[in-house]
């Protein structure tokens, strides 16, 4: 259902959406589903090893890439929260290099060191393998060179060198050659070697960067639009928030910020889609954004005014959401790909009817569709996924 809602004093009727359903999450898997999914995608990336009759293989994710998106964005993630125990697992539960190796007597300790010559300092993980002819997967929590995984804008060769002692024995090491990636590269969408289709469309929200200076600036002008005289999220009414986003609305459209198609990553797979996402100082710096772009800037002041946005994700596109109470019960949807030549009453209008076509395929558990999802910012971190902080930007 919904009700009218009226921008008083500016004649303009938005339609306020009524919550009534509950979000779908893909992404909440536990351990021991995470490494299902995974499993036959990994098939494609492991180095057999046999030494000193142990049987050990090299693990790597998401295709013998190193995403640092992924890996900035989840240092902190609060897994507990979310995962299941596995005892078969040892680790980092989204590591992207690791073993399996097969256990050869009961109470074993394994020690694995890693390093590369750029992203990876110098780790070593003691882990005690149980089970006596049980296969654990091992992923240690690597100590990555974070700054650097930053600045990546282009992808380029890493050779990630693995050494392992069992028991106070030696039993081999070897030297990987993987691709770091562009910290512009978002994976959002894993499909296996079953064609099993699974969503980490929650990444989205790592490029959502409340802590920007440039939203400051954003806000500041905002107040010189006119359209209000101060920003008080929550603390007022539901027009008093449509006015607060209609005066942001109208600060970056006075900015020139245009659509651009721009969406290709750095690399093409068959089994792990990405997407070229600007970082905020990038679409400062170019006054474009694709639809991607604009709702991850969008969220992001909206996170900083205190407001609860959310990503909406269709086939093909993306619109932003945020929340007019803070009881979450009231929404509206923006398209922000009409921001260089729409009024933000047209945005709005644009925005919730694309939420309803799609809204049993956003809502319904019987419809559940990866091409389909909607991302709380605010729950992410909640959840502890940190934005992705662009070097230099706070000089």
């Amino acid at each position: 259902m919904t009700s009218d809602f009226c921008l008083r004093g500016r004649g303009s009727w938005i339609q306020v959406q009524k919550m009534h359903f509950t979000w779908r999450r893909f992404h909440r898997l536990s351990t021991a589903v995470r490494w299902a999914v995974l499993g036959t995608l990994l098939l494609l990336t492991i180095v057999p090893v046999r030494a000193a009759a142990v049987d050990w293989e090299v693990l790597t994710g998401l295709e013998h890439d190193l995403y640092p998106s992924v890996i900035v964005a989840t240092a902190n993630y609060d897994w507990n929260a979310q995962d299941e125990d596995d005892p078969t697992f040892k680790g980092d539960p989204w590591g992207q290099v690791g073993i399996s190796i097969k256990n050869p007597k009961a109470n074993s300790t394994l020690v694995m060191e890693i390093e590369s010559g750029t992203v990876i300092k110098p780790t070593k993980f003691r882990v005690k393998l149980e089970e006596a002819g049980e296969t654990y997967a091992v992923f240690p929590p690597i100590k990555y060179d974070y700054a650097t995984l930053l600045g990546v804008r282009q992808p380029f060769p890493e050779i990630v060198s693995i050494r392992l002692t069992l028991n106070g024995e030696e039993i081999g090491e070897t030297d990987e050659k993987m691709t770091v990636r562009s910290i512009n590269d978002c994976p959002f969408l894993i499909i296996n070697n079953d064609d099993e289709y699974f969503s980490y469309g929650f990444m989205f929200s790592a490029y959502v960067n409340e802590n920007h200076p440039f939203i400051d600036k954003i806000l500041r002008q905002a107040i010189n639009t006119g359209e209000t005289s101060s920003f008080a999220g929550y603390q007022g009414s539901e027009d008093d928030v449509l006015r607060e986003m209609k005066a942001i609305w109208n600060a970056l459209k006075e900015r020139g910020f245009r659509y651009s198609s721009i969406t290709r990553a750095s690399k093409t797979s068959e089994n792990v889609a990405t997407q070229h996402v600007r970082l905020i100082g990038d679409s400062i710096k170019t006054s474009q954004a694709n639809c991607v772009d604009g709702s991850v800037l969008f969220a992001s002041i909206f996170l900083k005014l205190g407001l609860h946005p959310f990503l909406v994700t269709i086939p093909g596109h993306m619109f932003v959401g945020v929340f007019l109470d803070d009881k979450r019960e009231s929404f509206v949807c923006l398209e922000t790909t009409m921001l260089g030549e729409a009024s933000f009453e047209d945005a709005i209008q644009a925005g919730d009817e694309a939420f309803e076509e799609n809204r049993k395929e956003l809502t319904d558990e019987d419809s559940q569709s990866v091409d389909h999802e909607i991302i709380d910012v605010s729950e992410e971190r909640e959840f502890g996924l940190l934005p992705l902080r662009e070097p230099g930007a706070d000089r």
